[in-house]
Order: structure tokens, then C-alpha cells, then sequence
């Protein structure tokens, strides 16, 4: 039976992320001649070589990359536990996000990108769609997400919410189709209005909306491809209903975009788990939900290159 010793794992995992033993060396306050004895003693266990040196950098090999995978994803949970348990800033781990799909695809992104800056130097920030939203709230209860952004503040027990934003319906259409109508609801009643597929639960407020408001369209499009339905709009095919803040249709001098008098405003919130509360991915979650401005450096290139630890025998002098 193979015997494992957690240190030599420790020390190789180390390594392997930063592709350097002096960097490692560094990180974990270690000679570097004990990591690499630590490394030597764990290939004699395992019986294959880990590690190929190329010039100052160690690169994986291919029995390496198999271990690197399973070990990366013992010492992040690790890490995880530790965070929860410290009162200092730990991390050491990735974070998912889950997003309730909507039409303010543009502000959830624009924040979740924001939100990457304040957490990488703990991790990265990867995100999951959901469509049905008490899938994203058992998700979020069973801890497989590590937060999540709704278009309803999802109020559950052991759940903590904050308004991220909000954004406003608009409908859009091509200037010369709108030209054509004397009245903008008679345009909406006309002509086939263009709606994004995986907004199912969104779809049914716009429904509601546009009963209140005494607007019954025709023909509606559902596709899941909304540059498909932008391109139909363009050529005044459709009525598109999107969010007043999408990027789409910034400066686009071919649609006319218009809202009915009563506003259809959809505001989004971050969710969270109150156990989590101490960890540093809820921490920098909440610090950006407090922030006026985008965060230091959010334009700047040269910060993931310091965070991710790239060895200078890789960049030029620029």
C-alpha cells in the first residue's frame, strides 16, 4: 500500500503552482534544498519523475499534471477550511458564481469582473448560468457555488442578500420601422417581439408587464442567440426587449429605443450564505458592493501578471 506523506505533497504542490522552487522556496519560507529534497523523497514513493527543469523554470510531467490535479484540489479545499475558520485573509482557492440568467447580462458581467480584481490574489472567479432559480438556490444552500447574483432578492433562511444594481426594460427597433407607427404601442401589438430564451422566470414579469400596461403582441421570438435577434431587429424584422444599460446597442444610430410610461425596472442582488460570512470570497464580495468607483488598477494588465507569479525568464523588459 502506497504511503503518502503530506509534506513531500505539500512542498510539490507548491512548486507545481509556482513553476519555480526559489519562488516556492519563498512562499513557504523553506530552503530550497529541503523542498527539493522533500520532492526527490515523494518521486522515490510514487516511483516516477514529477518535475522537468528547463533553464530555472520546473515544468510538469505528464504523471506530474495527473497529481498536480488531484493535490490542487485537496489543498484548495484545505485552504477553504482554514479561511473559514481564520480571522485573517487566507484564500488559496477558486470561487464560483452563480448567475440567474436575465437580460442585464452586461451589468452582472461588469460587476463579476470587478469583483475578479479584489479576489485574485486569493483565486480565480468562475461563473455557472442557472435558469430555474431554486436550482441556483440549492446550489447556493449545498455550498456548489460559492455566491450567486438573482433578479429577485431570494429571501431563504441562512441566506444574506444585497441590492448589486438594477436596470430598466427597453424595447428596441429599427428607426425606419419605427417611423412607420403613429402610436409605439401599436408597434409593439404589430409587429413579433424578440425575447432571450433562458430568461424563462424574466419572461413571465414581461408578460405581466405588458398586460398591466394593455399591450398584447402578435407573435413572440424566443432564441437563445440574442446577436440572432439583434440582427432581425436591425433589418426591422422584431421588437427586441433587452436592458436599457446593454452594451448592444451603445451608439447605435439605426434603432430607436422607447419604454411605455409605466417603468419596468428589475433590480439584482448578490446572495450568500451567512456561514460563509468570514471567508475572503464573501468578504471582497461585500467590500465591492461598498465601493463608489471601480477598483485600483481595474485597466491595468501588469496586476494579473504579478498576482499569477509569471517568472521573469518569461516576460520582455517592456
Amino acid at each position: 500500500m502506497l504511503n503518502l506523506n503530506w509534506n513531500h505533497l505539500h512542498c510539490f504542490y507548491q512548486v507545481a503552482k509556482a513553476s519555480s522552487l526559489k519562488d516556492a522556496s519563498i512562499a513557504m519560507d523553506l530552503a530550497p534544498s529541503t523542498i527539493s529534497e522533500q520532492i526527490k523523497k515523494l518521486e522515490k514513493s510514487i516511483g516516477a519523475k514529477l518535475f522537468v527543469r528547463k533553464s530555472r523554470l520546473m515544468i510538469l510531467t505528464a504523471e506530474g499534471r495527473r497529481i498536480f490535479t488531484y493535490s490542487k484540489r485537496m489543498f484548495e479545499t484545505g485552504t477553504r477550511l482554514m479561511d473559514s475558520l481564520s480571522d485573517k485573509e487566507v484564500g488559496g482557492y477558486p470561487v464560483t458564481v452563480g448567475i440567474e440568467e436575465s437580460l442585464a447580462d452586461d451589468i452582472v458581467t461588469e460587476f463579476t469582473s470587478q469583483y475578479w480584481d479584489l479576489f485574485t490574489p486569493f483565486g480565480t472567479v468562475n461563473t455557472k448560468s442557472f435558469k430555474d432559480a431554486d436550482l441556483l438556490m440549492n446550489n447556493l444552500h449545498s455550498g456548489l457555488i460559492d455566491w450567486a447574483i438573482s433578479f429577485e432578492d431570494l429571501q431563504r433562511e441562512g441566506i444574506n442578500s444585497k441590492k448589486i444594481g438594477e436596470y430598466s426594460l427597453r424595447f428596441f427597433v429599427s428607426k425606419e420601422l419605427y417611423n412607420l407607427f403613429r402610436d409605439p404601442r401599436d408597434l409593439l401589438r404589430s409587429i413579433p417581439m424578440a425575447r432571450n430564451a433562458s430568461a424563462s422566470r424574466f419572461n413571465k414579469h414581461l408578460q405581466n408587464y405588458l398586460l398591466r400596461n394593455e399591450v398584447q403582441p402578435k407573435e413572440f421570438i424566443e432564441s437563445d442567440h440574442i446577436n440572432y435577434l439583434w440582427r432581425l431587429c436591425l433589418r426591422g424584422r422584431c421588437v427586441l426587449a433587452l436592458a436599457q444599460e446593454d452594451r448592444i446597442i451603445a451608439d447605435n444610430e439605426e434603432v430607436v429605443s422607447f419604454e411605455l410610461p409605466e417603468r419596468f425596472v428589475i433590480q439584482l442582488f448578490a446572495l450568500w450564505r451567512f456561514q460563509d460570512r468570514n471567508l475572503v470570497s464573501i468578504r471582497k464580495l461585500k467590500e465591492l458592493i461598498g465601493l463608489d468607483e471601480e477598483p485600483v488598477r481595474y485597466y491595468d494588465p501588469k496586476l494579473q501578471v504579478e498576482i499569477s507569479d509569471v517568472h521573469n525568464d518569461l516576460l520582455t523588459n517592456n
